[in-house]
């Protein structure tokens, strides 16, 4: 499993877990594997038999959680999150390293403060891991920034050069930029995926100004950023995997922006941008960077280049090609599945019981989905 040989892992494991139907540490990689190969439903009845060995193993907890989001089943989601919180809190109190991601915090019911702290354990986590190198990095690190500048060097940093949905966000962002006034780099943590995205983006800032870093250890990747000279560096990751590359601090500033509307817990990340719906003014305290309000949403998008109005087509022809009623109202949300709450959709029935005819359109991410 561990090697990404998912077919040999399920062959292996399958038997494995007829043989030793009480050998947790089976049942467990055998969900992770099935879950990898999106077989969800099955993944979620083994994570459930790891859980009856276990009922507070972390591991199995949370990807039980997890797995049943997916599949939008909200049986028994209260007492599993309060079970996953306990556990969460445990870890927090002894300074443990959480299990529950600062990404996957965001899409449960936790405090605000809770979030914090399991974004600032991840966030120790990425510092312990590089703070040994700190005492040996050239002088140009951990600089401030030095004005005035003619020219402002900022770099993009992330996994995600790729098709997916913060290239498909982001992908027209770069050449935006004011040239009189930007020099724009990208650090592409990712291998070469070949899709239009990654090439528009490359084209748009140019190929010299395009790194290519997949498989560099972080300390690599900050010295490519160093040597470049980058003034504001923007970290536009999901999962915040590679935040040791910010620990070393190679640029004077560092920003926290989109695909991670939460704070990083890092006291190397200096802002994170946001809106007043994402990060109300009250809950400020709760982010360890400070917060750049954009005066409406701050999220990109870039629907135009993506999925550009063809006006050949009517709205009819539209609807019927989507399986859409010909005139009732369309409420439509494509957000992951997983991110659906119980109580958001119960206000979206209600909402749509008052408006007749009409209906909610979503995304069809897995044929396993209630």
């Amino acid at each position: 499993h561990t090697a990404k040989r998912f077919g040999e892992a399920l062959n292996v494991l399958e038997e494995l877990s007829k043989d030793e139907p009480v050998c947790f540490e089976c049942l467990l990689s055998l969900a992770h594997t099935l879950s990898e190969v999106k077989n969800l439903e099955r993944a979620k009845a083994v994570y459930k038999a790891a859980m009856d060995l276990r009922p507070y193993d972390p591991d199995a907890l949370l990807n039980y959680y997890h797995t049943k989001q997916q599949v939008i089943d909200w049986e028994d989601r209260d007492v599993l999150f309060e079970r996953l919180k306990n556990v969460t809190e445990q870890q927090l109190a002894q300074r443990h390293l959480t299990t529950v991601g600062p990404y996957y915090s965001l899409l449960s019911p936790f405090e605000q403060e809770q979030m914090l702290g399991i974004a600032e354990s991840h966030a120790t986590k990425a510092y312990d891991k590089i703070k040994y190198l700190l005492p040996y990095m050239p002088p140009t690190f951990g600089q401030e920034l030095q004005g005035p500048l003619h020219r402002l060097r900022v770099g993009y940093v992330m996994a995600d050069f790729r098709h997916h949905v913060t290239a498909h966000l982001l992908q027209t962002v770069f050449v935006r930029h004011d040239e009189e006034r930007f020099e724009v780099f990208c650090y592409a943590l990712n291998i070469d995926d070949r899709s239009a995205f990654r090439r528009r983006i490359k084209h748009s800032v140019g190929e010299d100004h395009f790194r290519e870093l997949p498989f560099v250890p972080d300390d690599q990747v900050a010295g490519a950023i160093n040597m470049d000279l980058v003034d504001v560096l923007i970290d536009t990751d999901y999962y915040k995997a590679r935040l040791s590359i910010l620990a070393l601090r190679p640029a004077p500033v560092q920003v926290n922006f989109l695909a991670h509307p939460g704070t990083s817990g890092a006291q190397f990340v200096d802002h994170i941008v946001a809106d007043k719906v994402v990060a109300p003014p009250d809950h400020a305290l709760y982010f360890s960077e400070s917060v750049l309000y954009m005066s409406h949403h701050y999220q990109v998008n870039d629907h135009r280049v993506s999925y550009p109005h063809d006006p050949a087509r009517t709205a009819a022809e539209i609807r019927r090609e989507e399986g859409l009623p010909e005139d009732g109202f369309v409420f439509c949300n494509f957000n992951g599945l997983y991110k659906i709450e119980p109580e958001a959709f119960e206000l979206w029935v209600r909402i749509m019981e008052r408006v007749p005819r009409s209906v909610l359109w979503l995304v069809n991410e897995n044929n396993e989905s209630n």
